[in-house]
């Protein structure tokens, strides 16, 4: 009889990273055990065009589960904003089902995720119950660690990559000819994705800032071209990026709705640049080997570009200054990453934990 897996994390709606975590997830799990049968829960109707999701309701996953893995993601790192309404949120989507799992003794990984900062002292309590009954603990980054062992997490915690950056490139680009019509448009020039997601507006001027630098970088070099997307089929993304691309001269940029993670994951292969306020766009453009700007509004994503020792393409939204995107454009003499295929393989351990975890339920 088959062993029911359990793999939570945040895949309420159709974000690219998340669902590129759940896939690396489930197809590993998958092909290390034939015996296995994942369920999910509050999966977004999305992932149904990529990928087989077995949906139960998330108390029949907890209850009916014979092991569990926690995927990466960011579930237990709150944003700079909504504090109190985020940390209530968290106790519903995860950790009260996650506390039924260490109260059951059903097994469980915590694999890949980041963690902190939590504000209320209920969050990270449950937080830290969670981690302390964990199997295996990784975390994504140094900073997650310590924030754990502040609140008092006595388990062994492993510092391994995002599970993003492990994935193989043949994951993530897949060629077809739409992609090739796109790349065709701009043959030639230098191609800069821009993915902008946080509203422009009074409390996000750095919006304003980072636009304005992309529009006098094009003045500057006439022979680039700009590819304005999104990360999710959302209709406030598609505005914004409406938005921005009518700044430009309508031969400049062209606006590319988000029709899934591999059209994404593709387009980015074949651009030389990007200019991103989300992490796993970053990821993934880093792991093609693409010199990436990053302005995000989330703390959670400094960490990545910490971790890569390049902390100087990663300006927090608010902190960001005229001038600072445009310098970096001009400045790109060093595209590489130094340690980027250390990376690379690290994250890959990952993957070896996962099945180390399935090899003992």
């Amino acid at each position: 009889m088959a062993k029911q897996l359990y793999v939570h994390g945040s895949f309420m709606n159709d974000n690219y990273g998340d669902f590129l975590l759940y896939y690396a997830t489930v197809n590993k799990a998958t092909s290390a055990r034939h015996d296995i049968r994942v369920i999910s829960a509050d999966v977004s109707e999305t992932y149904d065009r990529y990928i087989e999701v077995n949906r139960r309701s998330k108390y029949d996953a907890v209850f009916s589960c014979n092991a569990a893995v926690l995927a990466g993601g960011g579930y237990f790192s709150e944003p700079p904003r909504r504090k109190l309404y985020w940390n209530l949120r968290f106790l519903i989507k995860h950790g009260l089902p996650l506390l039924v799992l260490s109260l059951r003794n059903i097994p469980y990984a915590i694999l890949g995720v980041g963690a902190g900062p939590m504000s209320y002292r209920f969050a990270r309590k449950i937080a830290r119950s969670i981690f302390n009954k964990a199997e295996i603990v990784s975390v994504r980054d140094e900073e997650s660690k310590m924030f754990l062992e502040d609140i008092g997490v006595e388990n062994t915690i492993r510092v391994i990559p995002d599970w993003v950056m492990g994935m193989e490139k043949g994951d993530l680009v897949r060629e077809s000819d739409e992609i090739r019509k796109i790349a065709a448009c701009f043959d030639g020039c230098e191609i800069i994705f821009v993915h902008l997601s946080t509203k422009n507006d009074e409390k996000n001027p750095g919006m304003k800032i980072v636009i304005n630098d992309l529009l006098e970088y094009s003045k500057t070099k006439e022979n680039t071209r700009f590819v304005i997307g999104c990360d999710q089929d959302r209709a406030s993304q598609e505005e914004r990026a409406k938005e921005i691309v009518a700044r430009f001269s309508p031969d400049r940029a062209l606006f590319l709705p988000y029709s899934g993670p591999w059209m994404l994951s593709s387009v980015l292969g074949h651009v030389d640049k990007v200019v991103t306020d989300k992490l796993h766009v970053g990821i993934v453009a880093t792991r093609l080997g693409k010199y990436v700007i990053s302005v995000p509004f989330h703390t959670k994503t400094i960490r990545f570009y910490n971790q890569l020792n390049i902390p100087d393409r990663c300006k927090m939204l608010s902190d960001v200054n005229g001038g600072d995107v445009y310098d970096l454009l001009v400045s790109d003499a060093d595209n590489g990453v130094e340690n980027v295929e250390a990376i690379i393989e690290l994250a890959k351990t990952n993957y070896s934990l996962l099945e180390e975890f399935l090899e003992k339920v």
